[in-house]
């Protein structure tokens, strides 16, 4: 299935050569060293020269440009951080075991090119207000900066809904209220703008 996706934005790169698309991957369960070695050989082999190398810095990343990029034939970029090993086997959960160190090939980012803070609350008004703090205190030679606009249950929240739907309390709570404040953002934004022009 993954395959099928990739191949997808691989068919859009085809179509829309100036895009630029960045893939972030993350959250391995059940994958073994193997399973990173077949998942990175199968990115590779698709994408190929559309795989933007590595920078060996984020000030280096920072440099990048459209024009710089459009210049190379690289219109991807993957980032790709393998759970770090545990040295117990109690604490693995899933993820990596202990043996399995991951290398990662050269057009592979790793996590330090990439921010991505979240939300962790499950009441949607302390959602909006966590995004807008996160986007402000923001430093962008950090490098590339994601904001997830989600809530996240808790083991309170989750025994507190024996029944019906997380998305009926939380989810669409969650979005109502980050639409309005996007709404607000983007009047106030708009109404700057114009009093600027």
């Amino acid at each position: 299935m993954i395959v099928e996706l990739f191949k997808r934005v691989d068919d859009f790169l085809s179509v829309h050569p100036k895009e630029i698309v960045l893939i972030d991957i993350n959250h391995f369960y059940e994958f073994r060293e193997q399973h990173h070695d077949k998942l990175l050989d199968m990115i590779s082999n698709l994408f190929g020269d559309r795989l933007i190398s590595r920078p060996t810095t984020t000030r280096t990343a920072m440099s990048y440009t459209l024009n710089k990029i459009w210049n190379s034939t690289g219109r991807v970029i993957i980032f790709y951080q393998p759970p770090l090993p545990s040295l117990r086997a109690s604490d693995i959960n899933g993820h990596a075991g202990p043996s399995d160190i991951i290398k990662l090939p050269n057009h592979v980012w790793s996590r330090q090119f990439i921010r991505s803070p979240w939300p962790k609350t499950d009441d949607a008004k302390r959602m909006v207000d966590d995004v807008g703090n996160i986007l402000q205190t923001r430093v962008l030679e950090d490098g590339f900066q994601v904001c997830q606009a989600i809530v996240t249950l808790t083991v309170n929240s989750i025994i507190r809904q024996p029944t019906g739907t997380f998305e009926a309390r939380f989810g669409r709570r969650a979005t109502r209220a980050l639409v309005d404040w996007l709404r607000q953002v983007f009047d106030s934004f708009s109404y700057l703008l114009f009093k600027l022009v």
